[in-house]
């Protein structure tokens, strides 16, 4: 499994020093500074990244018509179908090698859970740039700094008990 840390750090740079304007609706800027490039196909919006990884693609996600939230696998998408066992252990590996470039580009992170699924992020007034490792892959993520605190307040609640399942 491949993991782009050069360019992971690269896009993370960028995103911390980037001049976030919300609502976003347009991510031009963003790839003019990143070398991404927007593709829209079927009435969807993603972007091709320039990542050394099997899937260099960007997720956005929007609400309202606004975009809250770029996610990019910066390792290898893993077979899905492949045994955790096999799996979790180069992703979990591509996650701490990230992490430790990132501390060493960003400086100490605002959150970082270890485990399974593992997650580091750093806080800054425009953007959260926050990395996890899923079961398929580490993925970089920038998210509105509101959108992530309506998820981690969501989190919180649930974690105390107070959202109940449907």
């Amino acid at each position: 499994m491949h993991t782009d840390i050069e360019g992971a750090t690269r896009i993370a740079r960028i995103a911390a020093e980037f001049d976030w304007k919300w609502p976003l609706d347009d991510p031009t800027p963003l790839c003019d500074a990143a070398g991404w490039e927007p593709v829209r196909e079927n009435g969807v919006m993603w972007l091709r990244t320039d990542l050394a990884v099997n899937r260099p693609e960007c997720y956005v996600y929007l609400e309202n018509k606004h975009i809250v939230h770029f996610a990019a696998p910066v390792t290898d998408v893993a077979d899905f179908r492949a045994p955790s066992e096999e799996r979790m252990p180069p992703i979990l590996r591509g996650f701490e090698d990230l992490a430790e470039a990132f501390v060493n580009t960003l400086g100490p992170p605002a959150r970082y859970e270890p485990g399974i699924e593992a997650m580091i992020r750093w806080d800054y007034p425009g953007i959260i740039v926050l990395l996890d490792a899923s079961f398929v892959a580490v993925t970089l993520s920038l998210v509105r700094p509101e959108y992530q605190a309506d998820l981690d307040e969501y989190a919180e609640r649930e974690r105390l008990g107070l959202i109940e399942d449907i």
